[in-house]
C-alpha cells in the first residue's frame, strides 16, 4: 500500500493526539509517583510516538491484528528513542569541550551500554501501554471522530491543569529554598506515605557555632544507615525525614573540615530516639543554647517562616 496522506489525515491526527494524550498522562503520573526517569523517557518519546501514531492512524481501524500493531509500534518507538539517546551520548561529551579524554569516553560507554538498557527496561513497557490504550480507544470510537476529538480536548485540559500544578509546586519549592526556608515535602509524598516513621525535627541554633546533626535508623540486625547535615549558627532549620521504626538523632560540633570527623556525631549519645519519642509522626524541637548545650522538647508548634528567616542569636 502506497502512502496517501489525503485519505487518512483525520485518522492520523486522531492517532497522534491519542498518543500525545496518553504520553502526557504518563509523564504527569510518573512525576506524581516520583519516577522522574520514566517521565524523562516519555517526554523524549512523545514526538516519536506522535509521528508513529499519525502514520498508523488509519491502519488501526482496519487492521485484523490490532494488538500486534500496538506491539510493533511500541517497539519501533522504543528503538528510535534508544538510537537518538545513543547519538546524544556520543556527541554531547565532545560538544562540551572537555580536556580530559577519559571522561568523555566513560560517558560514551555509559550512554551506549547502560542508557539503552534503562530505556528498554522502562521505555518499552510505557510505550506498549500507550500504544495498546491508543489502539483500544481509537477502535472503540470507530467512525465517531468528533466524539473522540472532544474526549482528547478534555484529556489535554486535564494534562495542562495537572502539569501546571506540578510546575507551580516546583516553583514554590525553589522559591522557599532560595529564601532559606525549609521544604518539608522534599522527600516526596509517596516516600513519606511508605515510611514507618515520619520524623519532623526543628533545630534552632542560638549559638555562633556550627553543629552536625546526624539522623540514624536501624535497617536490620547489626545494620544501620544515616544522614548528616549542618546546623548553621544563629539559624533555625526544619526537615521531615522518612525513617524506619527504630531511629535516633545525634549532634556534635562541626569539626570544620570535610573529613570523616563529621561522622563522629553518630558516636555521640543520642539526644532523641524512637524509644522516648514514639509514634509514626513524631515532632521534636532542638534548641541549641549560646554555650552549645542542646535541649529537646516534643510536640511543639511549628515555627513561622519569619522565625526561619530571622537571626536566632
Amino acid at each position: 500500500m502506497y502512502w496517501q496522506p489525503w485519505r487518512w489525515a483525520k485518522d492520523g491526527w486522531l492517532g497522534a493526539g491519542l498518543v500525545v494524550a496518553f504520553t502526557g498522562l504518563s509523564i504527569v503520573a510518573s512525576l506524581w509517583l516520583e519516577a522522574p526517569f520514566v517521565a524523562f523517557i516519555a517526554a523524549v518519546g512523545m514526538p516519536v510516538g506522535a509521528a508513529l501514531g499519525f502514520r498508523a492512524g488509519s491502519e488501526v481501524l482496519w487492521s485484523e491484528h490490532p494488538l500486534g500493531l500496538a506491539i510493533r509500534t511500541a517497539a519501533q518507538a522504543t528503538l528510535i528513542v534508544v538510537t537518538l539517546l545513543m547519538v546524544v551520548a556520543v556527541v554531547a561529551p565532545f560538544a562540551r569541550g572537555q580536556s580530559d579524554v577519559a571522561s568523555p569516553i566513560m560517558e560514551i560507554v555509559f550512554g551506549l551500554v547502560v542508557g539503552p538498557v534503562y530505556v528498554l527496561f522502562f521505555g518499552f513497557p510505557a510505550a506498549l501501554a500507550v500504544a495498546v490504550a491508543s489502539v483500544t480507544i481509537r477502535r472503540a470510537f470507530g467512525a465517531r471522530r468528533q466524539a473522540l476529538a472532544a474526549l482528547l480536548g478534555v484529556a489535554f485540559v486535564a494534562i495542562g491543569v495537572a502539569g501546571g500544578a506540578l510546575a507551580a509546586d516546583a516553583l514554590r519549592r525553589d522559591a522557599r529554598r532560595a529564601a532559606g526556608l525549609p521544604d518539608l515535602e522534599a522527600a516526596g509524598w509517596l516516600t513519606l506515605a511508605r515510611a514507618a516513621t515520619r520524623l519532623e525535627y526543628v533545630v534552632v541554633n542560638h549559638s555562633r557555632q556550627t553543629f552536625v546533626l546526624a539522623v540514624n535508623e536501624t535497617t536490620g540486625p547489626g545494620e544501620s544507615r544515616g544522614s548528616v547535615g549542618g546546623v548553621e549558627p544563629c539559624r533555625a532549620w526544619a526537615e521531615l525525614v522518612p525513617l524506619g521504626p527504630d531511629w535516633s538523632v545525634h549532634m556534635a560540633p562541626d569539626p570544620g573540615a570535610e573529613t570523616d570527623a563529621q561522622f563522629e556525631a553518630f558516636d555521640r549519645p543520642p539526644i532523641a530516639t524512637s524509644a522516648d519519642t514514639p509514634g509514626r509522626d513524631p515532632r521534636i524541637r532542638i534548641d541549641v543554647a549560646a554555650d552549645g548545650t542542646a535541649h529537646v522538647t516534643r510536640d511543639q508548634p511549628f515555627p513561622s517562616d519569619a522565625e526561619f528567616s530571622a537571626s536566632a542569636c
